[in-house]
């Protein structure tokens, strides 16, 4: 395993580990709003928004997540019958394509979160810049794993042995 795929699992290890933090969290949120509502008859001013951005952010390292261990739905037909070197080929292909889709969403998510920073939510006055932020972490986070499956594929068409990527797991 050379050094861009330990990072890449590396980073997807503690990616996964902050989502469930967060998704832990968003259970506490959620169920003191219940009971507070329920029990005490009266909302909290802050769950609501809360919820909502830790919610943002769990579908954002969520997603690449998903890329990195092949959850996303695809359309295999082509690839299904493709072998050795023509799949690994195509996939390179299809990676490089959504590589591209990576780099929009850290670009276009750094002037995002950016522009916005002066703006604080009205609820928790959090500075805006922390709920966008999570669109380029996310597309970063893609990028280094779409980096390492590129590589692993054009070792694999080069040293002509059979390197098998996360999506190859998964579509068995």
């Amino acid at each position: 395993m050379d050094l861009l795929a330990k990072i890449s699992d590396r980073v997807n290890k503690y990616s996964k580990y902050f989502t469930a933090c967060l998704l832990a969290a968003l259970t506490v949120i959620i169920t003191i709003q219940v009971i507070s509502r329920r029990f005490l008859g009266s909302s909290l001013t802050w769950s609501e928004e809360t919820a909502r951005y830790i919610f943002i952010w769990i579908i954002m390292l969520g997603a690449a997540s998903g890329l990195k261990e092949g959850y996303h739905v695809a359309i295999t037909v082509l690839m299904d019958r493709l072998k050795g070197k023509s799949r690994k080929t195509l996939d390179i292909i299809v990676n490089i394509c959504i590589l591209f889709l990576a780099i929009f969403l850290l670009a276009a998510g750094v002037r995002l979160a950016v522009t916005i920073s002066g703006q604080l939510s009205p609820a928790i006055r959090l500075n805006m810049f922390w709920v966008y932020l999570s669109v380029p972490v996310s597309g970063a986070i893609m990028i280094i794993h779409l980096a390492s499956e590129i590589t692993q594929n054009v070792k694999g068409i080069f040293a002509g042995d059979s390197v098998h990527t996360a999506k190859d797991m998964n579509a068995k």
